[in-house]
């Protein structure tokens, strides 16, 4: 018969009750083995396997939270190694230890995600890893070269912005964003109208992926010059011509006239002794000479003839007035500045003033530098004003609209006595054109404006016109 030997944990060696024949069960919280009863023993036949009598026949039952013995004639097991390692078989538990004969594991066990926006769990009830949405909120990647990051939103990465590719803008493009690409610019067709931001041109249009335009600077009258587009000026304005082109200097002394450097010259003398107009009013019987036109001085003091001679005043010649612009018979210099057309020391005094964007420059300062115009004659006149049309302080002043500090605003009048320069006047805070009057008319071939400077500076002065009169108080 079968016999079942029951013990419970406890201090010591177990306490073992035989329970009864026939395999009953043991009390709850004791371990139980049953096996065949000893021979002659009390409801047994035979030993069976848990019978024992040396603690060697117990090898082999005990696992790591037990150690067998024998105890009575039968293998009991006792708790063992506690807190010591062991191995509870289940995936989703670690650290496993024993506690009180039970092989007990802790949770916590890390599983992986193959998704950014996914997380591993250990699921108790199948014992294995699952992955379920997670890190809601997270950036990841969409994929997408059209969008910025994307965010993690229930289980999957959610499309991030769209990306601005406006920075790829260009007056014949546009930037726009490709699949698998990302941000390209985009050539507008040919002829779509566009704007190359330039002053000098019109009716701009795409042309192969450039911004081009028609050029509107018209051709100057002179064929030795070419027009020509100042963009820092926003201005018209010319430059010189090919060099070798006819033209023609306007004096009937000379003839075959060639375009050099901007300039019309290189004439040969011609119509020696025939009569020519030398363009001064206060000479006469002009006639040609070597491929000049050269006259008499005019010295009588008459009114109506355009001149004032040297030592005339208004009450003995009418022509003494504001009429004449005696500048327009004089050769004009600078000391330093511009040299290339049409910004010349030539524009001093061409008669076309401040209504076209041409004009001479000086190199002056705000303080006084030596910088200085000058006009010469052929033959003495008598100065009683002078005018100096000027940019403004301000700038800015149409046609042309220079910037600000390019005007005139002080300065000396001086006249060559033949033997020195003599100052008249002098002038200061001007802040747009001048007109400055001589105390006393005077009479010389040399006349210049000394020590000019600018406020409030911008390295030169611009002069459209210098105009020089017989009388006092002129304007143009």
């Amino acid at each position: 018969m079968r016999a079942t030997t029951c013990f419970s944990g406890g201090f010591g060696l177990a306490s073992l009750v035989l329970v009864g024949l026939g395999g009953a069960g043991c009390a709850s919280g004791v371990t139980s083995f049953s096996g065949d009863g000893g021979a002659g023993g009390a409801g047994g036949e035979g030993t069976g396997g848990a019978s024992c009598a040396v603690a060697e026949d117990c090898a082999g039952l005990g696992d790591s939270c037990h150690e067998a013995a024998c105890v009575a004639g039968f293998c009991v097991l006792t708790p063992a190694n506690e807190l010591g390692p062991c191995d509870d078989g289940r995936q989703c538990t670690q650290n496993d230890h024993c506690q009180g004969g039970a092989c007990v594991g802790e949770g916590g066990v890390a599983c992986p995600a193959t998704d950014p926006c996914r997380v591993g769990v250990c699921d108790v009830g199948s014992d294995a890893c699952l992955e379920v949405a997670g890190n809601d909120g997270a950036f990841c990647d969409d994929g997408n070269a059209c969008t910025g990051a994307g965010v993690c939103g229930g289980g999957s990465c959610q499309l991030g912005s769209a990306i601005d590719c406006s920075f790829l803008d260009a007056p014949c493009a546009v930037g726009v964003c490709q699949l698998g690409t990302g941000c390209v610019a985009e050539g507008l067709g040919d002829g779509t109208a566009c704007d190359d931001g330039l002053f000098c041109s019109t009716n701009d249009q795409c042309q192969g992926g450039s911004c081009t335009g028609v050029h509107t600077c018209p051709q100057p009258a002179d064929p030795c010059l070419a027009p020509a587009c100042d963009e820092l000026l926003d201005a018209c304005g010319s430059i010189p011509g090919p060099d070798g082109s006819a033209c023609d200097d306007g004096n009937a002394c000379t003839a075959n006239e060639t375009c050099s450097a901007g300039s019309c010259a290189g004439g040969s003398p011609a119509n020696e002794g025939g009569a020519c107009d030398d363009g001064q009013a206060c000479t006469g019987n002009d006639v040609c000479s070597a491929g000049a036109c050269a006259g008499a001085p005019v010295t009588a003091c008459v009114g109506g003839d355009g001149c004032c001679p040297a030592g005339c005043t208004l009450a003995l010649d009418a022509d003494c007035t504001c009429g004449q612009n005696l500048a327009l018979g004089a050769t004009p210099s600078i000391s330093s500045g511009g040299s290339v057309p049409p910004y010349t020391p030539a524009e001093l005094n061409n008669g076309i003033g401040e209504g076209v964007c041409q004009w001479s420059w000086v190199d002056d300062y705000t303080t006084p530098s030596g910088a200085f115009i000058q006009y010469d004659w052929p033959a003495p006149v008598t100065v009683g004003s002078i005018y100096i049309a000027t940019a403004r302080a301000a700038g800015g002043e149409p046609p042309c609209s220079p910037p600000s500090g390019r005007n005139v605003a002080s300065g000396s009048v001086q006249w060559w006595d033949g033997g020195q320069w003599v100052t008249a006047v002098t002038f200061a805070g001007q802040t747009d054109d001048v007109q400055v009057d001589l105390p006393t008319p005077v009479t010389t071939q040399n006349l210049r404006v000394y020590d000019l400077t600018t406020d409030p500076g911008n390295g030169n002065s611009m002069i459209y016109e210098w105009y020089v009169y017989a009388g006092s108080g002129c304007v143009p």
